[in-house]
């Protein structure tokens, strides 16, 4: 609506029926919205903190409410219906124990000097993948995992962590159909 930031007059004919002209002055208000363009403002009562530390605080519960969204929605805890406070409890420890390995992970890479962020990391992780393959005969049927090479951005995650390549694990399972 910038009808709120300008005052416009609309001069019409003498008929009445076509407009001749149309004059326009911006309003105070317009010119003190664009001194604040791109300005924060953010309350708080923590008086001893200084400005960068509110900043800090303040990016820091961005994350938090952003990493949880995240978590919920990977768990499969979205959307959240609470009918009892057990679910209440189980739903937020749930979500409290994800942001910590969430954290302790974020924290180990960059101990090794790996900055990027949860969203990142799973996108690169969720490139390796595992699969398996079904083969059915007549009597017998074979379920064979096929697992995906790592890459070099998937080794640099795992040995930052200390984590041996999660899908070195190769199973082939034979079911007997009787």
């Amino acid at each position: 609506m910038i009808c709120k930031y300008y005052d416009i007059e609309v001069k019409l004919s003498e008929d009445q029926k076509t407009v001749t002209e149309i004059c326009w002055d911006k309003k105070t208000s317009r010119e003190q919205r664009n001194i604040l363009s791109g300005c924060y403002v953010i309350e708080t009562t923590q008086q001893h903190l200084t400005g960068s530390e509110i900043w800090e605080q303040y990016m820091l519960l961005n994350r938090v409410e952003s990493v949880f969204k995240d978590l919920k929605s990977e768990l499969g805890m979205r959307p959240v219906y609470y009918q009892t406070d057990k679910r209440t409890e189980s739903h937020l420890f749930i979500g409290v124990l994800a942001y910590h390995i969430l954290n302790v992970i974020e924290t180990s890479l960059k101990a090794k000097g790996d900055t990027r962020e949860w969203k990142t990391i799973k996108e690169v992780l969720n490139t390796h993948v595992r699969n398996t393959v079904v083969m059915s005969g007549k009597d017998m049927s074979w379920h064979i995992r096929v697992l995906g090479t790592s890459e070099s951005q998937h080794l640099e995650i795992y040995n930052a962590l200390k984590v041996k390549d999660p899908l070195k694990r190769n199973k082939q399972n034979i079911h007997l159909r009787l």
